[in-house]
């Protein structure tokens, strides 16, 4: 149409890609933080407040359940082993800085030795690399993401095995 791209990131346009890639690795990060509470399902909802959900299962007819980590238990005891496993697997992701072959823990630190050489920092999660500190900064948003919610689901999925192989 000619007109310019505009990025939307929960609701609210942005300045431009560079701006979308921040809101959009600090709502990742919002949403970590979430998948990482407690929360109650009472059929197709989610709620973080346990009296809440047990008002509208009555309602809806349905069976309040323990959601940890985007992953209904049926025990709250399940849905802490799923935090403590999702906890455990986010911080096990790690984003490293590189400037040449030397690895940084601290981006602020490689961003100054980068200045000092006149070399570039590379980011890294995973196999994902960029040069870009914003994409390197999404991509351990994502990253933590996936390892939270790949954690609750092997336990659910380990869990729903023993229960077949029990009956």
């Amino acid at each position: 149409s000619g007109k310019p791209i505009q990025y939307v990131v929960a609701g609210e346009v942005c300045a431009g890609e560079g701006d979308a890639k921040v809101k959009l690795a600090s709502a990742v990060e919002t949403f970590n933080t979430d998948l990482l509470t407690m929360q109650f399902s009472a059929g197709s909802e989610c709620f973080k407040c346990p009296v809440t959900a047990e008002e509208a299962a009555k309602k809806a007819g349905a069976v309040v359940k323990y959601r940890a980590a985007g992953v209904d238990f049926d025990s709250k005891e399940k849905a802490m082993q799923a935090l403590e496993a999702a906890k455990k697997a986010a911080g096990e992701v790690k984003l490293a800085a590189f400037v040449g072959d030397k690895e940084f823990s601290c981006c602020v630190e490689a961003g100054q030795v980068a200045k000092e050489t006149g070399k570039e920092v590379t980011y890294v999660v995973g196999d994902q690399k960029t040069c870009c500190e914003i994409t390197g900064k999404l991509n351990f948003a994502q990253a933590k993401a996936k390892a939270i919610v790949s954690a609750a689901a092997e336990l659910a999925l380990a869990t729903s095995a023993q229960a077949t192989k029990g009956a």
